[in-house]
């Protein structure tokens, strides 16, 4: 894998690895330097929220780390809040979850699921629903749980090689297989990873999810008053760079 990744047969961007993590310094050499680069970089930062609108609370969870960087793309995009349960999620973040929620004052919390298609990761969803209504009062009305992959029916589009069978040893294998249709049924046991899906059409079923449950014109307003206000931020950078200029030289 790491050949193919090196050959450019593999998107380096395909696999990520999260166990490593690095620290890196950038101290400046004196004061006048960093002055410089703060005022280079003055009023550059400024997003818009553009959800501010939207009439219900979107965020979108995914079961492992090596699909959350890839994810990141989609969130980014449309300024919605990305989550790595690593697995069965804790507590902890089901609880923030909830605080950001009730603290939106939004209609409706729906969370986007991205997980395998294997005993495990079809109970995600179903636990984070159970979760956040019965632990945390989310009325069952005011909670959407969506899966954007992996899904069967994507295995069918996609003809998805299988990956593997479900582990008969899960606690979950039971409930799988009745879901699938029983015993009796052909490939009621196969299941797929995450990482079966290309990650472009991965991201692309993703972000059609997310456009599916925001609202597409509210949103694009709030986009498009974000660069009517770009002239502002010019105009307070160059009053402020004025009244500074002897500083920074």
């Amino acid at each position: 894998m790491t050949r193919l990744r090196l050959n450019d047969e593999i998107p380096w961007e395909a696999i990520t690895d999260g166990t490593r993590p690095t620290k890196q310094y950038n101290p400046f050499k004196d004061v006048r330097e960093f002055v410089r680069q703060e005022s280079e970089n003055l009023f550059t930062g400024y997003w818009r929220n553009l959800l501010q609108t939207q009439p219900n609370h979107v965020e979108i969870l995914v079961e492992k780390n090596t699909v959350y960087h890839m994810a990141e793309r989609v969130a980014d995009k449309y300024q919605i809040q990305l989550s790595s349960g690593r697995g069965f999620n804790s507590i902890d973040p089901y609880h923030e979850l909830y605080l950001r929620y009730v603290g939106s004052g939004k209609e409706k919390l729906i969370l986007i699921v991205l997980s395998d298609y294997d005993p495990e990761g079809e109970m995600i969803p179903m636990v984070a629903g159970r979760t956040l209504r019965d632990d945390f009062g989310v009325l069952e009305e005011d909670l959407v749980i969506i899966k954007a992959g992996v899904t069967r029916e994507q295995a069918r589009r996609y003809n998805l090689p299988p990956m593997t069978f479900a582990k008969e040893s899960s606690s979950n294998y039971d409930w799988f297989i009745e879901r699938n249709g029983g015993a009796a049924t052909p490939g009621s046991d196969t299941v797929w990873e995450l990482e079966a899906l290309d990650p472009g059409v991965m991201l692309a079923d993703l972000e059609r999810v997310v456009q599916q449950v925001i609202d597409l014109d509210l949103f694009n307003r709030e986009a498009a008053i974000e660069q009517q206000e770009a002239p502002y931020l010019v105009t307070t950078r160059r009053v402020v760079m004025d009244a500074i200029r002897g500083l920074v030289n």
